[in-house]
């Protein structure tokens, strides 16, 4: 019959566009890596550029208040 493999490995049409001999990591591990990147690209550019403003103990009192532990 025309059209019809006698191969075994071939499956036709059914796994068309997909890569099964991949070693590549899963789409979910690469896209919780890039959010990771991210994350820590914004983290590093605030740190370098000052963003969040003076931090430690004092930043939460009061001008005039003092701090006793």
């Amino acid at each position: 019959m025309p059209g019809v493999s006698h191969d075994p490995g071939d499956r036709g049409d059914a796994g068309a566009g997909v890569d099964h001999g991949s070693t590549g990591a899963p789409r979910w591990v690469k896209i919780l890596g890039i959010i990771g990147l991210i994350v820590a690209l914004l983290v590093i550019i605030m740190v370098l550029t000052d963003v969040g403003g003076e931090h430690g103990p004092s930043r939460h009192t009061s001008p005039g208040a003092t701090h006793t532990s």
